[in-house]
């Protein structure tokens, strides 16, 4: 089963991304962004268990976002952004150049 990773909550429901996947949220409390080693080796060691069938949800501070990006391990990242319109998750793909 695919994976919907998240960086963290940040307040939002997520049970429509559920249709896609497991749901994992990497941090889980609080961490100042401020602190990007740490940040940096959270993502990083959480996305040993990733698969290039998991997706990613962009959520919290900006720097969360682009350690995501930074640390996904492989070369295509598929992203489901919140369409507040339809209410609903839309699939987009990202491909990385390494």
């Amino acid at each position: 089963m695919s994976k919907v990773w998240i960086p963290k909550k940040a307040g939002h429901d997520y049970t429509k991304a559920v249709k896609f996947g497991q749901i994992e949220v990497i941090l889980d409390e609080e961490v100042s962004p401020f602190n990007i080693d740490r940040l940096d080796e959270r993502i990083k060691t959480a996305f040993e268990m990733a698969s290039a069938d998991d997706y990613i949800i962009p959520a919290g501070p900006p720097i969360l976002n682009m350690l995501m990006v930074k640390n996904w391990p492989f070369t295509h990242m598929k992203l489901l952004l919140f369409h507040a319109r339809v209410r609903d998750y839309v699939y987009r793909e990202l491909y990385l150049e390494r």
